[in-house]
């Protein structure tokens, strides 16, 4: 009996610690993707974020860690060219590359 509720126990706290990702994905009125989004169990915002022109093309791509911004972040114009990117570390923002056809990323803080 006592192996039993160890079991038991031990399977709620794995339940209770999982990371679950929900996806929502908002739609255009046309019905195209505007933005697909992840929150995790406790509705903090997580994983790869993709938000969508309403051409199709990406408009931006965004990455969060338990509701906190992190990683690159691109940013695209309306024809699906890379205008910047930003990175995030812990929330904050660390540095803005800006992209010129002529001489690539540029670092902007």
């Amino acid at each position: 009996m006592k192996y039993l509720i160890l079991i038991v126990l031990m399977f709620c706290s794995t339940l209770s610690f999982s990371q679950t990702k929900n996806k929502v994905i908002k739609y255009y009125p046309d019905g195209s993707i505007e933005e697909i989004r992840y929150f995790d169990n406790r509705s903090r915002r997580v994983g790869e974020w993709i938000r969508y022109y309403d051409n199709g093309k990406i408009n931006g791509i965004a990455y969060f860690e338990k509701g906190k911004k992190t990683g690159m972040w691109k940013t695209y114009d309306f024809d699906g060219k890379l205008i910047y990117v930003t990175s995030f570390s812990n929330n904050k923002r660390v540095n803005v590359f800006h992209w010129s056809e002529s001489s690539g990323l540029v670092v902007k803080n």
